[in-house]
């Protein structure tokens, strides 16, 4: 009776590790944020989030590039049918103009998803490739540059968001114009070391080092001294 016992209880343990061996498996047909950044493909599709950010934000109509050379055309006869461009145009708009509301929301989109891969590109394995790293990384950091500029040509003071927010932290204050310009001169620093010239076939149009010595450039124009 006592080695059947001993047997029952053996193979109870074996069945509780085993099941519970099998329940903490990694999803196997699924991406997840622990298994996601495996590869520096998977890092160079985070990458094209980045890039893709600057296209239609909700609400708006245009992409958020259209918007920055917009402005000179924003004039009550240039903007009489754009409805919600109309009033900011005649100098009427409130708070609740969806292209202020929209605006915001597509900028800090392309910021959050640049925070998202340099708050994770330190895990993906680039087998020593250390150029190809620091180039994806001051691409990163030139779009997010790039977000801040406008946010703080738009709105002046605005959230310095610089890493994943929980919900707890997702209530933030806004920061001082000029300690956003000295967080994104720093960033853009560490582009310009490391962003190639030129590229070639399907990676033109990607940042390049003249790019962001321009957006350099733009950022120490707005500084006060």
């Amino acid at each position: 009776m006592k080695k059947r016992l001993l047997i029952f209880i053996a193979v109870v343990s074996v069945l509780l590790v085993s099941c519970e061996d099998f329940l903490d498996r990694q999803p196997m047909d699924t991406l997840s944020p622990s298994n996601y950044w495996s590869t520096p493909d998977n890092a160079l599709s985070v990458l094209v989030g980045c890039y893709d950010a600057l296209q239609q934000p909700k609400n708006t109509g245009y992409a958020l590039y259209d918007l920055w050379g917009a402005r000179d055309v924003f004039t009550p006869i240039g903007m009489s049918r754009q409805a919600d461009f109309n009033v900011i145009a005649e100098g009427s708009a409130d708070p609740n103009n969806s292209i202020f509301s929209g605006t915001w929301r597509g900028l800090y989109k392309g910021v959050v998803r640049c925070n998202d891969l340099l708050n994770n590109i330190h895990q993906v394995n680039f087998s020593g490739d250390t150029a190809t790293q620091n180039q994806i990384i001051g691409e990163a950091y030139f779009l997010r540059a790039l977000y801040y500029y406008a946010l703080v040509d738009y709105y002046g003071d605005v959230p310095l968001i610089l890493n994943i927010q929980s919900v707890e932290e997702s209530v933030v204050p806004r920061n001082p114009k000029e300690e956003v310009i000295d967080s994104m001169l720093n960033n853009l620093s560490f582009a310009i070391e490391n962003l190639p010239d030129s590229y070639t076939g399907a990676n033109i149009g990607r940042a390049t080092k003249g790019a962001a010595l321009s957006l350099d450039v733009k950022y120490r124009m707005m500084q006060k001294d």
